[in-house]
């Protein structure tokens, strides 16, 4: 085979692989982009059903608020977001931002000006809604809700008066963060029977220490 040819067909063969590559790769980008747009929709739609605002927490740390990073020209301000909803009136999706550059700014701003940071917020949501829960009597320092952060191993959650719950388990001072907060305890209906097993089993425990 001349020299010249080979190196032809050689050339011939790669700009055809480069070319499939390239095909491939585009239809990959373009059903993630597919994917991208599916996956916001439905979650759009999920929260326009929702009454109440639901949380967004950081799942890596497990605590309440995402930190989001926003480049602005030479600089990088730190956001964090800790609520999400929508909102009837204007018709757009809400984030609440508790905190920019470690300063209180507590508002609520459009998720739609965050860009593609949407995607993290929306993937850092808590799904969860009062009728999964069963409220329980006490507070931060009696009742079932006291036994229940103190003698059980399933979580405890805090309904704001607004509907907003949150993990008691999420902040550095446990159930003390709520001292003085306007909302009621919660067990997951699911976790009720067990929770309430293993405050019986504690309270059965102290009673044969005592004998």
């Amino acid at each position: 085979m001349p020299k010249y040819f080979y190196f032809s067909y050689s050339r011939s063969i790669f700009a055809k692989k480069r070319m499939n590559r390239e095909k491939k790769l585009s239809t990959l980008e373009k059903n993630i982009q597919e994917a991208v747009t599916a996956y916001k929709d439905i979650i759009e739609k999920w929260l326009s059903e929702v009454e109440a605002p639901l949380s967004l927490y950081d799942k890596s740390k497990n605590q309440a608020g995402i930190k989001i990073l926003m480049a602005e020209e030479d600089t990088i301000n730190i956001l964090i977001l800790d609520m999400i909803k929508f909102d009837k009136s204007t018709g757009n999706i809400l984030v609440h931002q508790s905190f920019e550059e470690s300063e209180d700014n507590s508002r609520w701003i459009p998720v739609s000006i965050l860009g593609d940071k949407a995607i993290e917020i929306y993937q850092s949501i808590f799904w969860l809604d009062k009728d999964d829960l069963i409220i329980v009597d006490g507070d931060t320092h009696s009742g079932t809700a006291n036994m229940v952060w103190s003698f059980s191993s399933k979580a405890l959650f805090f309904i704001n008066v607004d509907g907003h719950i949150v993990d008691t388990g999420w902040y550095y001072d446990g159930i003390d963060h709520f001292i003085g907060c306007n909302g009621e305890f919660a067990v997951h209906k699911y976790d009720w029977s067990i929770a309430m097993r293993e405050i019986d089993e504690h309270e059965e425990e102290m009673e044969e220490y005592d004998d």
